[in-house]
């Protein structure tokens, strides 16, 4: 739905850019066409047809004329010359300024989508740290568990114990015999 509005808004605004430098530079693209790439604002091809990313309308108006115009001039120079800066700075002599725009909203775009990716990680460790506190904190009963079943059995056993030696005393076992048979449990 946004990207339709941003769509929309490029061929509406872009084609009167285009015509207006066209007319300046003396030059005509073959043709105009909005497509939605994300790593590049515009391109001009060996048949000077000039494509531009949907995206560039994010963009504040100096920083759009300078690709307008930018692409323009590759129909005159189709590389990066001194002689193609020089065509585009006759007709935008601040375009260092209006390039300059370009790359600091794509740094600040990049240094939040990093933010973000840094946020996602620190939710997934806290995840990851309360799973482990779960965790320890299960290890940690079930070994109070553990240590409470051995005083338990400690406990029985010594009960045990005890009656057996009651019930022996009761039987008028000796003595001995009672330590003989408590020697060999």
């Amino acid at each position: 739905q946004r990207q339709m509005c941003i769509r929309d808004r490029a061929k509406a605004e872009l084609p009167p850019r285009v015509a207006y430098y066209s007319q300046i530079l003396g030059v005509t693209p073959t043709g105009i066409k909005i497509t939605s790439a994300k790593k590049r604002f515009g391109s001009c091809n060996g048949k000077n047809s000039i494509c531009f990313s949907l995206y560039l309308m994010q963009y504040p108006q100096a920083a759009i004329d300078y690709v307008v115009v930018h692409e323009l001039c590759h129909i005159r120079h189709h590389d990066h010359s001194p002689a193609f800066y020089r065509l585009v700075e006759s007709v935008l002599p601040d375009y260092k300024e209006r390039e300059r725009l370009l790359r600091e909203k794509e740094q600040a775009e990049n240094r939040k989508a990093a933010l973000e990716s840094l946020q996602a990680q620190v939710r997934a460790w806290q995840a990851c740290l309360g799973q482990l506190t779960e965790s320890q904190t299960r290890r940690e009963a079930l070994s109070q568990r553990q240590k409470d079943l051995a005083a338990q059995v400690l406990q029985a056993k010594n009960t045990l114990q005890t009656s057996r030696e009651t019930w022996q005393a009761a039987q008028g076992l000796p003595e001995e015999k009672q330590k003989l048979l408590r020697s060999q449990e």
